[in-house]
């Protein structure tokens, strides 16, 4: 039996401690609550908090009536893959069924709400009250330019009497969508010959990047099953997303190495170098070990593997860790120092494993069930090929021939060719199906990627709640589950099915760029330039600036294909510095929430990451199952819209259901598309609120379990208000350190950050109006995405009217708190540090956070300081004491000034603040 080589070389103290959360934690309620919550509620929640246990009794913070209800279910909204599943189906079995996924990535319990509880009824105002939320309306006007005509559905097919591959899709068939690595394993014969589809699903194969690229579609739901190393596998499950192991397709040895320039020898000459891996990548982990066995320091780079290629050859890196086509490229004009099975012989080893969403595992298991076994069946026959001839290279119809095509680079007819790639098969080490099978490999699996955890917290690509080390509660380790490979070993798989070259799609078309700027007058139709048989090209920026003519102007976005991490996105005016409207991303189908309305001009821009993302293999016939999963990109029209109406709701004319601002219809929170008559299932673009007292949150059902936010976004809320502060109150929770909110003094480019959030609990913000205007701004990145945040907030005159306004025993002075060392804020009410910590002239201790407490999770102050004299604080970190607990600074002279940051990345290493003192 062969068995993962398990052995932790990296020597840390690790405590791997859940914080239990304390009986009075805070606890986010089942729907966007009214606030104040009772004094009690302001202790600590499951995690670490920032406001004090003892607090002085506050103000009663404003109420705000509840959410209305929409007036019905989606009707268009239906089960991914199921057209005859929709919400009168939901319905039958909400407690099970209301957390199905649709075929936009909503589940159904929002768009099914009514049918799914998650809301009141009751509250819906009356179709005469005007002051109500706004109630379904008539459909954009005018219509958009035309768009591009969807093609002809497949017409269904008998089903097969066997369970052998289908060549066409069935009506019925469910869309199973894999992401993989061209590369030399058995698994892509099945790829080529179809082997992986029955009458019941369609599998469609996309090639990706890297595993981290491949995660993030997961969690995305933009794919169901995908290819990865271990080191992604691990980090991005302890980070939340919700990922299943299935098989393990190899274990990792000559496939990845390090190639160098061709004067570095051994590895002491790495000293002082610069050296690349994808990140979050199996190599990026492997690089982090080179450097701590051989004890030499030298600077890493995250970089995809295209971007390595290309640095290497300008001479900007002297190496890298990576695989495949990028590997071949460094070999070429260097030479490769080590590679992954030397240091596996030496304790760290790497596999490439195949991974499922667990929201997919567990709502379709009988496709991953087979799915892991034919992977299991391949690889066996692999291993038998000198008895079963299946794998003969001589054969143009054999599975050499079919795995070659599949990879997609090079042509299957060469005998030669088909050669080299079962030398190449035979290189990768599998592991049987019944040794995976054994419960001791499978501990040992587990321990090897809770060890690549530990490894992501050391090097702060995961962060702890507290610098004792003890963990983040969500921080959970990857799951491994075998259950779905023990049924799928159980069935039997005809392998010996000929390869059939005629029927083999074309490679796809080399990606398409846009143009960098674009201008256009009046109205029209643009798109991202790829047409219908090719793809959008990666790492692109491009512009398009729409002139209207008449003072509004109205940009729909009737297809919308793209993949995380790509984004448009759309200004108010000409150019980035108006009102960012709203992001785009995801695969929508006729979507009515992206309409935006700009005055006069309106500026789109089409953003891609560095990674490539490819069509589906067999696109023709497998469009019918999905065509905007096939077709990448976007298409777009600009015209101008009908003037705004906002008149009473037995009106005829009335096209907006918020309020009519210099002709622009403003919608209020909750509320997006032509008119704000589509209740918004996530926040979107800028919102504004001039109200005193109002409530917003990050989607309408923020903070119920099973919400999320969208990935790669940007949302904010401008308040506009005649007093001298505004205070938030707040529920949240956002990945903490990745995802955070941010509250500004001002709004636009003359905004200043006051204060910024991480992580989940509870917390009261008070910020200074600046020019009469604040803002909050919710950033996310593109994967684990948590479940948002409810604030409410008031416009008031001064921050404290008397010392009882004041958290921490301050005082109040002149309408704003003069807060006791450790305490931050207009009102003390931080417990951590902000971006903006400085507590007026005279001798100070400057403390990180006040006692009892720690400092934030990412965590960015700052402090002006001068001397007396008007000279710069001589600072050093030799007169800087840094414990696991907290950060002191003793100034004896200095007044508030010059600028002073610190920065605070890992609360768990803060012995590791970069030395950012002036000096």
């Amino acid at each position: 039996m062969r068995h993962l080589s398990i052995a932790l070389a990296l020597t840390c103290a690790r405590a791997q401690t859940v914080v239990a959360p304390p009986a009075t934690a805070y606890a986010p309620t089942p729907r966007p609550s009214t606030y104040p919550p009772t004094p009690s509620t302001y202790g600590p929640s499951a995690v670490p908090t920032y406001a004090p246990t003892t607090q002085k009794r506050r103000e009663e913070r404003p109420t705000v009536a509840p959410t209305p209800c929409p007036i019905q279910d989606d009707p268009l909204w239906h089960k991914w893959g199921d057209d005859s599943k929709d919400c009168q189906w939901v319905a039958v079995l909400p407690e099970v069924r209301c957390d199905v996924y649709g075929q936009e990535g909503r589940p159904a319990s929002q768009a099914c709400a009514r049918s799914c509880g998650a809301c009141d009824p009751t509250a819906f105002p009356t179709s005469g009250d005007p002051s109500g939320a706004p109630s379904p309306a008539p459909s954009l006007a005018p219509t958009p330019a035309p768009s591009r005509t969807e093609e002809p559905s497949a017409a269904p097919t008998p089903v097969p009497s066997t369970p052998s591959p289908t060549s066409t899709p069935t009506s019925f068939q469910k869309l199973v969508r894999v992401g993989f690595f061209p590369q030399a394993v058995p698994m892509m014969a099945g790829i080529g010959t179809r082997l992986f589809d029955d009458p019941t699903y369609r599998f469609a194969f996309f090639p990706q990047s890297t595993g981290a690229a491949a995660t993030a579609k997961l969690d995305a739901g933009e794919l169901d099953i995908a290819i990865m190393g271990t080191a992604p596998l691990a980090g991005f499950s302890a980070r939340g997303v919700d990922l299943t192991m299935i098989y393990l397709l190899y274990e990792i040895t000559t496939e990845e190495a390090l190639a160098v320039r061709d004067d570095i020898i051994s590895p002491r000459d790495l000293f002082n170098t610069t050296l690349a891996a994808p990140p979050q990548s199996s190599s990026y982990m492997l690089l982090l070990f080179v450097r701590e066995v051989f004890e030499v320091e030298f600077r890493i780079k995250g970089l995809a593997p295209d971007q390595i290629v290309d640095e290497f050859n300008d001479g900007k890196i002297d190496g890298a860790f990576v695989w495949g086509g990028a590997l071949a490229a460094l070999k070429d004009e260097g030479r490769i120092l080590l590679d992954a099975a030397l240091l596996r012989t030496w304790g760290e080893p790497a596999s490439d494993v195949v991974v499922a969403s667990s929201r997919f595992a567990f709502d379709e298991p009988e496709a991953v069930d087979r799915f892991a076994g034919l992977c299991a069946a391949l690889d066996a026959s692999f291993a038998a090929r000198e008895l079963n001839g299946l794998w003969d290279p001589a054969k143009p119809d054999g599975l050499a021939a079919a795995a070659v095509a599949a990879e997609g680079v090079f042509s299957w007819e060469d005998e030669a060719i088909r050669a080299a790639t079962i030398a190449a098969m035979a290189t990768h080490r599998y592991v049987d199906a019944s040794d995976q099978l054994d419960p001791a490999l499978a501990v040992e699996v587990e321990r090897s990627l809770d060890n690549l955890v530990a490894v992501d917290v050391q090097n702060k690509f995961l962060y702890a709640a507290e610098p004792t080390g003890r963990w983040y509660p969500r921080l959970r380790p990857p799951r491994v589950e075998y259950a779905f490979l023990a049924r799928g070993v159980e069935e039997t798989y005809d392998l010996d099915v000929p390869f059939d070259g005629d029927a083999w799609p074309a490679p796809s078309p080399q990606p398409v760029a846009c143009a960098l700027r674009t201008e256009l007058t009046g109205s029209g139709v643009f798109a991202d330039g790829s047409g219908d048989d090719a793809v959008y090209a990666a790492g692109e920026r491009c512009e398009w600036v729409l002139y209207g003519d008449g003072p509004v102007v109205r940009v729909a976005f009737p297809r919308v294909a793209l993949w995380v991490g790509d984004e448009l996105r759309v200004y108010d005016g000409i150019g980035t510095a108006g009102d960012l409207l709203g992001v785009i991303s995801g695969f929508h189908r006729e979507n009515p929430f992206f309409v935006f309305d700009a005055r006069e001009n309106a500026t789109v821009v089409f953003t891609t990451d560095v990674y490539s993302d490819a069509s589906a293999l067999y696109d023709e016939t497998t469009r019918p199952l999905g065509p905007l999963v096939f077709d990448p990109g976007f298409s777009a029209a600009f015209f101008r819209p009908p003037p705004c109406d906002d008149s009473a709701f037995d009106d005829d004319q009335r096209n907006c259901a918020g309020t009519c601002v210099d002709g622009l219809c403003r919608c209020p929170p909750g509320f997006g598309g032509a008119g704000c008559f589509a209740a918004l299932p996530a926040c979107l673009g800028t919102v504004l609120l001039d109200e005193a007292t109002g409530a917003f949150a990050s989607a309408l059902d923020a903070l119920l379990e099973k919400e999320r936010y969208a990935p790669d976004d940007v949302c904010r809320w401008v308040i506009r208000g005649a007093g001298a502060v505004v205070r938030f109150w707040i529920e949240y929770d956002v990945e903490i350190t990745f995802d955070k909110l941010q509250f500004y003094s001002g709004e636009g480019g003359d905004a200043i950050v006051f204060d910024v959030i991480s992580g989940n609990g509870y917390r009261e913000v008070t910020v200074p109006l600046k020019n009469g205007s604040a803002t909050v701004e919710m950033k996310t990145d593109d994967v684990a995405a948590r479940s948002g945040f409810n604030a409410t907030y008031e416009v008031l005159d001064e921050a404290c009217s008397s010392d009882a306004g004041c958290f921490g025993d301050g005082t109040c002075r002149d309408g704003a708190c003069v807060c006791p060392e450790g305490y931050f804020g207009l009102d003390c009410a931080s417990t951590s540090c902000i971006a903006d910590s400085s507590r007026g002239p005279g001798n100070q201790t400057l403390r990180s956070n006040a006692p009892g407490f720690t400092y934030a999770p990412g965590a960015e102050c700052r402090w002006r300081l001068r001397t007396r004299d008007g000279s710069s604080a001589p600072f050093s970190p030799s007169n800087t004491p840094v414990n696991t607990t907290r950060l002191f600074v003793t100034l004896a002279s200095y007044e508030v000034t010059e600028t002073l940051r610190v920065t605070a990345p890992d609360p768990g290493n803060p012995s590791a603040l970069p030395p950012c003192w002036p000096t």
